[in-house]
């Protein structure tokens, strides 16, 4: 499809060429005078009097970088980019590829570093998670390596979708917070980067069709000087949205083709008809839509028993805090309100109606015990402009742990600021930080002391399987032997390990059983750090004077009728 486009796109500006050529020279060849190539010809030519000549991208060496048509007027030239559209579509400008776009149009040439090493780190995490869901080992697997393994899988459509969602918004994601920092010191830069990437001063012929005939022809160009307001805002899974006064340009992420393929950035700017309290009362209205959607999807709960149901307790959480943020603060953006509704629709029902409820009433205490943490976190006035559910971070990455995010415009400075989640049904109990494998605990993704934990753990399955070891026997082995290995481990590998299990952000705990919440900064690590074996099943890492602490509680993913389940070691606060 894009091939074609582009083979359409490359003769109309070939046609358009060698026709404005003939209307110069006075030479013009008898042609259909409903030819659209003709028409946008003859608009030229009326709309630059003292037209000189004309040549095409497709005179020079490297035509890709150039714009489709220079115009030699008498004493300048001036660049024009052909478009043709059907009716009520929309022009596609620059389609630049993400690994390049900040240096060359915004010129942050440090930020497309740090973007680059980025979009690597999130392949591998991408290949990786892949590769675990079909069963192959990656240790020590290059990237070359990964992607050729996975490059070798045949994988369902379905699946192939999901990793591209998800592989494109945490792009996303790490683009807008670069963006954000570069915004909040270099305004200029990000106005100038605006004006390339959106072609908005560049003259731009657009020629409209219907299935039957043209439909319209207009000559594009705006001159910006200067600037009122510059804001940056996600959308929907992939897209970002950068606004300067009344236009609106989006960057959507995309692969070029497959899986393996370069991302590039789909680039659309929209003139803004409305003034910017239309806007908002545009997104009010939509959030009271939504509003009135999420409640009438409670109204239809309907339980399903389920033996665990920790995990929809906790997406159900999440949720419904949003739901808070929307229903106070009405003008709010939501990165992509969809996700949200669809989460909850996806697991309220495996939640019981009587702890629906307590989560439902615990989420407004929560939500005011964030907005107490933010105004002391601020001493001035700040103004919260939007909030994302963060999808998938999990899956890719095991150490991140944000659930949501909120944008905060304080003192012209936007800030993100990633909050944790947690639900509990009460105070004096275990706070689960991660959950992961045990092959992976002591493994690079965490302390980085051993790698051949998998191996030990295959022997402990052939003594369960042949009869000679019991479920507490395995628990009771397992857990030594994860002590015994930290015991050994210096104290710069315990605290990485450490680190890595704990994360930067704010934990925020809600308390749904007793309707109270409380916030918690990261854990600091500091001084000493001491292990032992807490009881047969569990490892204790303590520090700061015995201070803090995190258990290791090694356990079986499934109950005793399953027999052997993979084995999972819940990282665990105490919280009072």
């Amino acid at each position: 499809m894009a091939n074609k486009q582009k083979s359409s796109g490359n003769t109309h500006t070939r046609n358009t060429s060698l026709y404005l050529k003939e209307l110069i020279q006075e030479h013009p060849q008898a042609q259909h005078h409903n030819d659209p190539d003709l028409m946008v010809a003859k608009f030229l030519y009326m709309n630059f009097p003292n037209l000189k000549d004309v040549k095409s991208k497709f005179d020079f060496s490297r035509p890709d970088h150039h714009p489709d048509l220079y115009l030699y007027l008498e004493n300048k030239t001036v660049p024009v980019h052909l478009f043709s559209i059907k009716k009520n579509g929309k022009i596609q400008l620059k389609n630049p590829g993400a690994k390049s776009f900040l240096h060359k149009y915004f010129a942050f040439p440090e930020a497309q570093e740090q973007l680059n090493s980025l979009i690597s780190q999130e392949q591998r995490f991408l290949y990786e998670h892949i590769l675990l869901q079909n069963r192959f080992p990656h240790l020590y697997l290059s990237d070359a390596e990964l992607k050729k393994v996975v490059r070798g899988l045949t994988l369902e459509e379905n699946d192939i979708k999901q990793y591209r969602l998800m592989f494109l918004e945490r792009i996303r994601d790490h683009c807008y917070s670069i963006l954000l920092e570069a915004m909040n010191h270099n305004q200029t830069s990000i106005f100038e980067g605006f004006k390339q990437l959106s072609m908005i001063e560049e003259y731009k012929v657009v020629l409209t069709q219907d299935k039957m005939d043209v439909a319209d022809i207009v000559l594009q160009q705006t001159f910006l000087d200067t600037f009122k307001t510059i804001n940056i805002l996600k959308k929907n899974n992939s897209s970002i949205h950068l606004t300067i006064d009344d236009f609106d340009l989006e960057l959507r992420f995309k692969f070029e083709s497959s899986l393996f393929s370069s991302i590039k950035l789909a680039t659309k700017l929209v003139e803004n008809e409305h003034s910017p309290k239309d806007l908002q009362k545009q997104r009010m209205r939509s959030n009271s839509f939504w509003l009135d959607s999420f409640e009438n999807l409670i109204a239809t709960h309907a339980s399903r028993p389920k033996k665990n149901s920790s995990n929809a307790i906790g997406r159900c959480n999440e949720t419904l805090l949003i739901y808070q943020f929307v229903k106070h603060r009405p003008s709010i953006d939501i990165v992509d309100a969809d996700l949200v509704r669809e989460t909850f629709d996806k697991y309220f029902h495996d939640v019981s109606p009587t702890t629906l409820n307590e989560l439902f009433i615990c989420s407004s205490t929560t939500y005011f015990t964030i907005l107490e943490f933010l105004d002391q976190h601020f001493d001035t006035h700040y103004d919260i402009q939007q909030i994302q559910l963060v999808a998938g971070n999990y899956i890719f990455n095991n150490l991140e742990t944000a659930d949501i995010v909120i944008t905060v415009l304080h003192s012209d400075n936007y800030v993100e600021i990633p909050f944790s989640l947690k639900a509990l049904k009460k105070k004096n109990t275990m706070m689960t930080l991660k959950n992961p494998g045990i092959g992976s605990i002591l493994s690079y993704s965490y302390f980085d002391i051993y790698d051949d934990m998998q191996l030990f753990i295959a022997r402990i399955k052939e003594d369960y399987s042949a009869g000679r070891l019991t479920r507490k026997e395995v628990l009771t082995i397992v857990s030594s032997q994860v002590t015994a290995h930290l015991m050994n481990a210096n104290q710069h590998s315990l605290e990485l390990g450490l680190k890595n299990m704990i994360g930067t952000n704010t934990s925020v705990i809600s308390f749904y059983q007793q309707n109270t919440c409380s916030i918690h900064s990261h854990i600091q690590v500091n001084g000493q750090i001491c292990v032992e074996q807490k009881t047969p099943t569990t490892t204790r890492l303590s520090w700061d004077d015995n201070q803090e602490e995190i258990r290791l509680r090694v356990k079986f993913s499934e109950g005793a009728t399953h027999g052997w389940s993979s084995l999972k070691l819940a990282c665990e606060r105490p919280i009072f």
